[in-house]
Formats: C-alpha cells, sequence, structure tokens
C-alpha cells in the first residue's frame, strides 16, 4: 500500500474482504494491519457504514476494510464481478493500457467523523513502603450492542472480566483489612471501549495515573467465564505472560504451582495459532505491551457465542471463574509483596 501511496497520492484505501473469510481470520487481518498501520484500524458494521478507529498515531494513511456486502450495497456489484469486468477490459498482459472510464466507480460514500466519550472506571488499594509502585488489574466493561439478530449481552464478553476485577477488589479489600501489607499499589480498572479499538487502555498508557516506568505489570482478564469443559473434565484457563523481563518467570512458576495444587481447573502457559494471535494483539494488555511493560493475559478462550446475543449468563461455568480469581489473588499478592521477584525495570 506505500508503493501505491507514492504513486498515487493516495491518502484512503478501501479493502474488500470476501464473505468466504470468516469472523475469526478477518480479525487477524485487522489486528495485524494494527502493526503496520495503527491508525488504520477498521471494523466492518452494517451494510450501509464504515467504522475507523481514533487515530493513535500521526500516520496519515487510513485504510478501511469491510465486507463483500459493503461493497455491493455501494456499487451494486461485488468484488468478483467488479474483477471480473476489469479483466474482461484489460486482457493479458495488457493492464497498463486500461480506459478509465471502465475503472471508474461512483458512489455517495462519504466519511462522517464523530467523536464519542466514555470512561474508565479506576479504583486502588494503597501500598506501604512501595506505594509508588503499581500493579494493574483489568478487564473491559463495553461490548458490541445491538446486532440484526439481538442484543448482545456479553456474558462471557466482558462480564465475566468485569465481575472478575470487582471480585478481586473485594478480596485484596478483604485481606489489607485483615492485616496483609500490600507493599505496592493495586489498580483495578475497568477499560472502556474496547471493542472499539481498545481506546480505553490506549488512553490510560497516554494519561498513566501512576508512571508507566513504576507499572510493574497488568494482569488483564478478558473472557474467563467459559471452558465448554465436557462432564468430568477439568476446566481450563490460559494465562499467557508476554513482554521482556525476569518478571515473567516467577509468575510462570506461581502459576505452575497452582495448576498443581487446584483439582478443577488446568491452567495453561500457552495458546495455539490462531488464538495466539488473537490474543496477543486483540484486549487491553497490548497498549501496555507495547510500552515495555509486562502483561499477563487471563482467558478461557473464544467460542461459538462470541460477539452473539446466544452468550448468555447460563452458559458460565462459575465453578472455572472462581478457581480462576483464586489464581490470580495468589499472584496479585505475590506481586504486591515480593519486589524482589518481579523487579519494575524491564530488560531490553
Amino acid at each position: 500500500m506505500q508503493s501505491i501511496k507514492s504513486q498515487t497520492n493516495a491518502k484512503t484505501f478501501a479493502i474488500s474482504l470476501p464473505k468466504k473469510m470468516n469472523n475469526r481470520i478477518i480479525n487477524r487481518e485487522l489486528w495485524a494491519n494494527r502493526l503496520r498501520y495503527p491508525n488504520s484500524m477498521i471494523r466492518s458494521g452494517e451494510p450501509n457504514w464504515l467504522y475507523h478507529q481514533l487515530s493513535n498515531t500521526n500516520d496519515t494513511l487510513r485504510v478501511f476494510m469491510f465486507s463483500d456486502k459493503t461493497l455491493n450495497s455501494l456499487y451494486g456489484q461485488s468484488i468478483k464481478d467488479l474483477n471480473k469486468e476489469v479483466n474482461k477490459v484489460a486482457g493479458k498482459g495488457n493492464s497498463n493500457a486500461l480506459p478509465t472510464a471502465y475503472l471508474t466507480y461512483k458512489t455517495n460514500f462519504y466519511v462522517k467523523t464523530d467523536t464519542l466519550y466514555d470512561k474508565n472506571v479506576i479504583g486502588y488499594i494503597e501500598g506501604t513502603d512501595l506505594k509508588d509502585e503499581v500493579l494493574i488489574v483489568g478487564g473491559h466493561f463495553d461490548h458490541v450492542g445491538r446486532m440484526p439478530d439481538g442484543v448482545c449481552i456479553g456474558a462471557d464478553d466482558n462480564a465475566s472480566g468485569t465481575a472478575g476485577v470487582m471480585e478481586l477488589a473485594r478480596m485484596c479489600a478483604q485481606a489489607q483489612a485483615n492485616g496483609f501489607e500490600f507493599r505496592r499499589s493495586v489498580m483495578f480498572v475497568a477499560f472502556a471501549a474496547e471493542e472499539s479499538g481498545l481506546n480505553g487502555s490506549m488512553y490510560y498508557v497516554n494519561n498513566p495515573i501512576f508512571p508507566l516506568e513504576k507499572t510493574v505489570m497488568i494482569i488483564n482478564m478478558d473472557m474467563i467465564g467459559r471452558s465448554d469443559n465436557k462432564p468430568n473434565k477439568n476446566g481450563y484457563v490460559s494465562t499467557w505472560t508476554i513482554g521482556r523481563g525476569a518478571i515473567k518467570r516467577p509468575a510462570k512458576r506461581l502459576i505452575r504451582k497452582i495448576d498443581r495444587q487446584m483439582d478443577n481447573t488446568t491452567f495453561y502457559l500457552k495458546q495455539d495459532f490462531p488464538e495466539n494471535v488473537m490474543w496477543f494483539m486483540g484486549s487491553d494488555h497490548f497498549p501496555f505491551y507495547r510500552k515495555g511493560i509486562p502483561a499477563l493475559i487471563v482467558t478461557t478462550g473464544s467460542h461459538d457465542d462470541y460477539h452473539k446475543p446466544t452468550d448468555t449468563p447460563d452458559k458460565i461455568n462459575y465453578e472455572n471463574m472462581a478457581n480462576v480469581l483464586k489464581a490470580m489473588f495468589a499472584l496479585i499478592t505475590d506481586v504486591a509483596s515480593e519486589p524482589d521477584k518481579y523487579p519494575t525495570k524491564v530488560e531490553k
């Protein structure tokens, strides 16, 4: 696209995604583009609209990505039919002689810019002798809203993560009231506007309450309510550490220890493709990771009800979710009270 940009002086590109590409592949492509064109993260919506996320860089190249159904609504033809016409005119090996008239399509499409506002919700427990250092426990509280087939209430995505943040805050407050000393401060954040492009967490890293160099790590819980386990089988959760630094090793050791001690939940320390691609860049830990802050992704993974009205409370595995929170509580207390094991300085 950079090459085409230099040849045409174009500032905006529109990419039509074929219907046969499933949502998971589309999401992977979108997140992959985020690395090269972080100003151009696009989500396809209803056939009559496109969505461009809040700009995060000074990059002027804008890339709109949408479904083939959207293109058909604009031009009355699918991308397949458009390509057939182009090939008919061009012939083999004659692409440089294409008449402009055959390649010009007109529509009343225009770009409308709306500015929307949302709020992160933050609370914290102040530490003792290391109160200027902070561990962040987060999850996002927004969801995708209304779909043609109903309202997406997001019981797993991400009411489970939001409930987890609040419950861990309660557990930590109770521990402090019972005499446990958190040497470091612990911040609990419900991030806003994650679904529209990690906007809440992106805003925080650009406007941090605690200096980022004093931020030990972020524990991000996104979709921790499901494991879809079979009868007589353990529930599971993926706890994936990303980022460089000595903090990963003790975190992994503790999670392995918890896994050995807990009978009803299996803790994995890796993710397979394509889940690893989606979760690496697809949630609120990612802006922190890009700033050099170690992160722990906590999730029971995607499922067939992802971003659908069928993501309902009756499908939550509450026992497994409670075990996840017990494990995270053990990790929080360890990180907050053992600074030598979990240093703030990130190895480069």
